[in-house]
């Protein structure tokens, strides 16, 4: 079976939407299947604007390889997967395997990752932290051992330095701290009950005054436990 893969973005955003996770409206299209991409966008209700994103195992981080466009209409919608698309193949070497058209989070929210990995020594392991690339700046995440309670993950989120944008700091609206309670128990009950799933990231995850949106996700699968 080999070593890890990456889930394609698309495959992701289903997983965790099993999980009870909300994700926006999007459709997937392999790379050598544009034609008619604006006709099947519109037909599946796909309101513009629109994020264009690379959809491939290979590209760990789609910023990395110019595989992101944003605010997209549908006019434009053809042109810009094509550049999208070839800026893309340019930069890997081949052609990437397809394009996830999606639509736009409105704005609004506050941003948090949530994720975790299957450690070797303590198994699932989940955190929750300030999202979008406000986690790779300051790490301020929480980490908890699966299985926890949700008064835990409630716990959890009170010790990072971010949630105090969950309660009305300084004026701005409260947020929806129960969505993103249910994000952090979508994402243990994930990690629990897919044994192939070494490692999940969602971020962001946009959490607004009422509900919360995941964004983007990033899902690692291995070969899993071995049986007794």
């Amino acid at each position: 079976m080999g070593g890890p893969r990456k889930l394609p973005e698309h495959e992701a955003l289903g997983l965790v939407e099993r999980y009870g996770l909300r994700v926006p409206r999007h459709t997937y299209v392999e790379a050598r299947g544009l034609e008619g991409l604006v006709e099947r966008v519109r037909g599946e209700g796909l309101r513009p604007p629109l994020a264009l994103k690379v959809s491939d195992p290979g590209v760990l981080h789609k910023s990395d390889v110019g595989g992101v466009e944003l605010g997209v209409d549908l006019g434009e919608l053809g042109e810009r997967a094509q550049v999208l698309l070839e800026r893309v193949a340019q930069r890997l070497g081949r052609t990437p395997e397809g394009l996830l058209v999606q639509e736009m989070a409105p704005g609004g929210g506050v941003e948090f990752i949530v994720g975790g990995l299957r450690d070797g020594v303590f198994g699932p392991t989940v955190l929750v932290g300030a999202g979008g690339v406000l986690v790779e700046l300051y790490g301020d995440v929480s980490l908890r051992v699966a299985p926890f309670t949700r008064e835990e993950a409630r716990v959890m989120v009170s010790e990072i330095k971010a949630s105090r944008l969950l309660y009305g700091y300084r004026g701005m609206p409260q947020r929806d701290v129960e969505a993103l309670l249910d994000a952090v128990m979508g994402v243990q009950r994930l990690l629990m009950e897919e044994p192939h799933v070494t490692e999940v990231d969602v971020n962001p995850v946009i959490v607004y005054e009422k509900g919360a949106l995941a964004v983007d996700a990033r899902v690692i699968l291995g070969k899993g436990p071995e049986k007794g």
